[in-house]
């Protein structure tokens, strides 16, 4: 059934105390009434579910939750939440009207945004936030989308529907990653149950910084390596993609997104503040970022030979290699060896320390036996790396050229240990490597219904 068909028991006088006149937006969850209040003549703009979307068990309590938490927000910088109610089995809510549009949509329409009037934006959400903060509530889905710019320049905050108080764990599902992948903080790809208010900050960094560049962070990527890459590395300096902007605004975007949140702003009022620094043109003091490991930058350092003599099996059959013995490499901890979606060339051997494997910024697997082969998968199937692999320790490996490894591998008795060691190590995984393509399934379906929902432009 089409979208338009869906809520056709809808009348003018169907919500009480409002005179509906027109559909304004619609999409995978509800439809946006524009409305007249009956006593004051207002306009109002009235959020209707789909039936069908009011039989999944978490979206009436979400549109309540979304209710009952903007209510508590009373800040010209947010869409004032008017109340709600519920019609034919359709639950409602019912919002002042904002004239305007969204920075999605003007976003998309110029490319992307002057650094002047972006920082505006940013200062006008920031300050709506502080005023969530105050009142204990946590947005979880700032995004360009659920941001409206109205008709007199100003950024209003919208959408609470993902909001929680500070202090309930009650609405994370476990497991779950509740908000929109390209702007969600670390912690909650993580899944972490105590988010606070610099959760919110990391959304508006993501934000701020799709706003200039014109995409946000990481969006050139898969879906699973964007969250990896979440977890375990810093957003790229915005400079990167717009040469033209400022070196003090590039320092607040890579502030307010900083991967560890105790890097980031403590609170929403300090990010406002160096915001209004930068629109008057007053310096600001941005401490440096404190030393992290750089997961990207070059190869792991190569020697001709382990540092110290090896007694397994395949160490000692890897070295001795005739034709073109290996390498060994070292990987202080936090380096990663290699990426989910980069082209297998080589195969590596551990010779000491451990190895974390991610996908889609959880762990599932861990790599310390002396002798273990990774990467070879790849190699031999001419593929693309499946997972994301990271010293978690420093660690010492034996690279194998993929043109090497076949032959390697020749030897019926190595053959036999590494199809041993490999049926091991997916024992270990699977289980896990299970869990989280479980879980991107179910984000890329709550990207869908988020992508397709309403905008009240």
């Amino acid at each position: 059934m089409a979208l338009a068909m869906r809520l056709t028991h809808i009348r003018p006088d169907s919500v009480p105390g409002y005179r509906i006149t027109h559909a304004i937006g619609k999409g995978a969850t509800g439809e946006v009434f524009h409305a007249v209040a009956e006593d004051t003549g207002r306009s109002a703009a009235i959020k209707i579910l789909y039936p069908e979307r009011a039989r999944d068990a978490d979206r009436p309590v979400r549109l309540r939750r979304e209710r009952e938490l903007a209510a508590r927000i009373d800040h010209p910088n947010v869409v004032r939440c008017l109340g709600g109610g519920e019609i034919e089995g359709s639950p409602y809510l019912v919002f002042e009207f904002v004239a305007g549009d969204t920075l999605s949509h003007l976003i998309r329409r110029a490319g992307r945004i002057e650094e002047r009037r972006a920082a505006a934006w940013m200062l006008d959400v920031a300050r709506a936030l502080e005023a969530a903060r105050g009142v204990g509530v946590i947005h979880r889905d700032i995004k360009p989308a659920n941001i409206l710019i109205d008709d007199g320049g100003a950024a209003r905050v919208m959408d609470f529907g993902l909001a929680r108080g500070q202090d309930d764990a009650t609405v994370t599902i476990q497991g779950t990653i509740l908000g929109t992948p390209s702007y969600v903080s670390p912690e909650q790809v993580r899944c972490e149950p105590d988010l606070d208010s610099r959760t919110d900050l990391y959304s508006l960094g993501a934000t701020f910084f799709h706003a200039v560049a014109g995409a946000p962070p990481f969006a050139e990527l898969s879906l699973s390596l964007l969250l990896t890459k979440k977890v375990i590395e810093e957003i790229p300096d915005p400079r990167t993609v717009c040469k033209d902007l400022s070196a003090d605004a590039a320092r607040i975007i890579m502030k307010l997104a900083r991967r560890d949140r105790d890097q980031r702003y403590a609170t929403p009022a300090e990010a406002a503040a160096d915001l209004e620094k930068l629109l008057s043109g007053r310096a600001m003091a941005i401490a440096a970022p404190q030393d992290t490991e750089d997961t990207m930058s070059g190869e792991p350092d190569a020697e001709p030979a382990p540092p110290a003599p090896v007694s397994h099996p395949v160490l000692v059959a890897a070295m001795s290699h005739p034709e073109a013995p290996p390498r060994s490499i070292k990987l202080p901890a936090g380096k990663v060896l290699f990426y989910e979606d980069e082209a297998g060339r080589d195969a590596y051997i551990v010779i000491s320390g451990q190895l974390e494997v991610l996908k889609a910024g959880r762990r599932i697997g861990l790599i310390s036996a002396e002798g273990a082969l990774v990467g070879e998968m790849s190699c031999l199937l001419g593929s693309r790396r499946t997972a994301t692999l990271r010293a978690v320790a420093a660690t010492r490996l034996l690279r194998i050229p993929g043109d090497d490894l076949k032959r390697f591998l020749g030897q019926a008795d190595l053959a036999h240990h590494v199809a041993t060691s490999l049926a091991r190590r997916l024992a270990v995984t699977s289980e896990r490597l299970k869990e989280a393509q479980t879980a991107l399934a179910s984000i890329r379906e709550q990207c869908a219904v988020i992508e397709g929902d309403v905008e009240m432009a």
